[in-house]
């Protein structure tokens, strides 16, 4: 049983509201938010999952916005940011693992019904089904406080139990006193407070306005069909991101003689047991770490479920996509930045997305940005210094080989562990079928059997792949290196 002792009494959350109305209960745990140090992504780890922050999510709109300081209270997180414009900003969000519609165990539904009989009473952590998606992000305007009160210093507290039950909290000054601005999560207005402790430390300055506007995260595919039900159609992955969510769906275009559609895709953070005690959150979904693992849910318009079957792309659409619409989490995704693996739970249809990588993905990567942080030093005077600065770039290169080294080790060891999981399940699934009174066991192993499938393939496929930036990192350093070299003799 999980200790929670630890916990203040007055911290934890007892339930939360979904869209459809219905309360249901928390578990116990404790989330850990952290924005990362580019401030467009936010990773997450809690106490039920496997050590790593390789599970995620973008700042607000869509990335585009670089966030300045984060604070988080009942799975609520508060972000200040700056958008395109060097404008402060602020936004809250509710996300945590359990209830973003990825967590192994619990029921969630796209469909949209009154909350009936379970209206005025909280579901028990087992039952029920949460309704997805979940809100987003909400914006929280300053636009009536005086220009320049505010800080980017920002804090979320609770104030009791329910969704509503948060208090915002931004640091700055009104008539020459220090302070912090406030109101709770559904009003509208600030108030202000007066600080003295805020008075006697020192005042945080404002974000300095030196942002440049934030490129574009979201990317496009192009695709090919591994396998469906019909052929004769061409696919296409628009607008997607490995850390988009079910709130912010990326697009699947299948087009077929002239005709084109457009069907959502609701993707959200999949289960792996993968960790890597080294850069993990520099090398989740990028081409030169490893794919990240999500799962993901089709939507389709009525029309495109009603449409009229002499159409060839009606018929491709009720063939391949029309049984998987709603059905949740049915796709299970290994994604980076230059590919996307896309699979149905059943293994009917299968695609693969991919996208030639820019130079600004590859100068971007880890590896090359830290060979070109060390190359870039300028060459002190003197052959001692010189080559204790050579020395530095060999215990760079061979400090970033030994990270592609471990990570290979590690995703040996993973292929090996999912795959004994995997083999485990039906032992599982008969052991927990044994409780009645709990369906959330016996419904886990349940879920994991596609993920966990999904993520033996994926880690034996990335043991095949050649890292081309560290091969660039490679060549940086020692390009420098004989530089450096000429100027030593």
């Amino acid at each position: 049983i999980r200790r929670v002792d630890f916990i203040d009494p007055r911290e934890p959350v007892t339930d939360n509201t979904y869209q459809n109305g219905v309360n249901f209960d928390f578990g116990f745990t404790a989330t850990i938010y952290v924005l990362l140090g580019d401030g467009r992504r936010i990773v997450y780890w809690d106490t039920g999952l496997p050590p790593s922050f390789s599970r995620g999510f973008l700042t607000p709109l869509y990335g585009t916005t670089v966030g300045q300081s984060i604070s988080a209270a009942g799975s609520t997180v508060f972000l200040s940011v700056l958008d395109s414009k060097n404008q402060l900003r602020f936004f809250t969000r509710m996300y945590d693992y359990e209830i973003n519609g990825a967590c192994p165990g619990l029921a969630y539904t796209y469909e949209t019904k009154s909350c009936a009989a379970d209206c005025d009473k909280t579901v028990p952590l087992g039952f029920g089904l949460r309704k997805l998606p979940l809100e987003g992000w909400r914006e929280h305007s300053v636009a009536e406080l005086q220009k320049g009160s505010v800080t980017a210093q920002v804090s979320i507290h609770l104030t009791g139990q329910g969704n509503s039950a948060r208090e915002l909290r931004i640091q700055g000054t009104q008539k020459g006193q220090t302070g912090y601005y406030f109101k709770g999560i559904d009003e509208g207005k600030w108030r202000f407070q007066v600080d003295a402790r805020l008075a006697q430390s020192a005042q945080p300055s404002a974000p300095s306005m030196k942002n440049d506007p934030a490129p574009a995260l979201l990317k496009d595919y192009e695709g090919e069909v591994l396998k469906a039900k019909s052929s004769g159609f061409q696919v296409k992955l628009k607008e997607f991101h490995p850390f988009l969510t079910a709130e912010e769906p990326s697009t699947i275009e299948i087009s077929a003689d002239g005709e084109t559609q457009k069907i959502e895709l609701h993707s959200v953070d999949g289960w792996t047991i993968s960790s890597h005690a080294k850069h993990h959150e520099d090398l989740i979904g990028v081409h030169d770490g490893e794919p990240k693992s999500l799962q993901a849910t089709i939507v389709l318009t009525p029309e495109q479920r009603n449409c009229v079957e002499f159409s060839p792309l009606c018929k491709i659409l009720k063939e391949n996509f029309a049984p998987y619409h709603e059905v949740v989490n049915n796709f299970q995704l290994a994604a980076d930045d230059q590919s996307v693996y896309l699979r149905s739970n059943d293994g009917k249809l299968k695609f693969n997305f991919t996208r030639a990588l820019t130079q600004a993905d590859v100068d971007s990567s880890y590896y090359v940005k830290t060979a070109r942080n060390v190359a870039k030093i300028e060459a002190p005077r003197g052959r001692k210094k010189i080559r204790e600065l050579i020395q530095l770039h060999e215990a760079t290169l061979k400090e970033l080989k030994s990270l592609r080294k471990q990570y290979i080790q590690d995703d040996q060891k993973f292929a090996l562990i999912d795959l004994f999981a995997v083999l485990a399940l039906p032992s599982a699934k008969a052991i927990f079928s044994l409780d009645k009174t709990d369906p959330t066991y016996e419904k886990a192993v349940i879920d994991l059997k596609s993920p966990l499938r999904s993520e033996v393939r994926t880690e034996w496929v990335k043991l095949r792949d050649e890292n081309r930036s560290l091969k660039v990192a490679e060549n940086i350093l020692k390009a420098r290196m004989m530089e450096l070299e000429v100027l030593a003799e």
